[in-house]
């Protein structure tokens, strides 16, 4: 859930960040104080894959902290595979505000197509997204692409095309784009470690200079704790003036 650079839009005084309200909740999660203020949205997305496991489902927690900014962003979402190739997911978003500790900032609505055969070495599939927002922000609408290539039986790079739509109050014109792309290596069981990159080029009405475009990049580990529970760390920096200048990521994840 990276923001698009583009035409901010219209914003009432409870989006100010209340610095100092997350420290008992941070050391509860045992991370790094942080999270991103009204400058600097943070990254709560994920590089997708265009794979989906027939059967599955799952609930997952995802929290990024900014240390510049000191605020906490926090995302739930549960995900169910149905038929042999496609999977829906909602999901729900909040922040820290001057209103509220769990302000919510978004809720999502998200459908997952595989395209490719299973088995194959390169997969890719479709995922439409539908996001609902508050404080007068825009709804949007999105399509993307994702591709994954199996370099080797431990390797393999995925690449993400994002595209959405605004609708509504304060919507931006023309498509917002972003590309994603990930690097990873399987380890010892299930173990996963990898690097990714974010980029987020502004709207095609107006696509913003390289400066005032937000690109990431950072390390990340997927460590199992048992047959249901997994962990997920990782650090994004950031690479352009508009970037963040880091967070830290934690998901957690239990299969149903």
């Amino acid at each position: 859930m990276i923001t698009t650079p583009g035409k901010p839009p219209a914003r009432p005084d409870r989006s100010t960040v209340r610095r100092g309200a997350v420290a008992p909740r941070i050391a509860a999660c045992c991370l790094v104080a942080a999270a991103a203020g009204a400058a600097h949205a943070q990254n709560l997305g994920g590089v997708f894959s265009p794979v989906v496991r027939a059967g599955t489902s799952a609930i997952q927690y995802r929290a990024s902290l900014d240390p510049e900014t000191s605020a906490l962003a926090q995302r739930v979402h549960v995900q169910r595979a149905f038929g042999d190739r496609r999977m829906w997911r909602l999901a729900a978003s909040v922040r820290t505000t001057g209103a509220s500790d769990v302000d919510l900032d978004q809720l999502r609505a998200e459908l997952f197509w595989q395209l490719s055969p299973a088995g194959r070495a390169h997969q890719h599939g479709v995922r439409f997204d539908l996001v609902l927002r508050d404080d007068r922000r825009p709804q949007s609408l999105g399509l993307n692409w994702s591709h994954n290539y199996a370099i080797s039986p431990d390797w393999s790079v995925r690449g993400i095309l994002l595209t959405s739509l605004d609708f509504g109050e304060n919507r931006s014109d023309g498509l917002g784009l972003q590309t994603r792309g990930q690097l990873v290596r399987k380890l010892s069981g299930a173990r996963r470690a990898g690097l990714e990159l974010y980029s987020a080029y502004g709207r095609t009405a107006g696509l913003a200079r390289l400066r005032e475009q937000r690109h990431q990049a950072g390390p990340f580990l997927v460590q199992p704790l048992d047959p249901a529970w997994s962990v997920r760390l990782d650090g994004l920096f950031g690479l352009t003036p508009a970037s963040p200048g880091a967070e830290v990521r934690l998901r957690l994840t239990r299969s149903l």
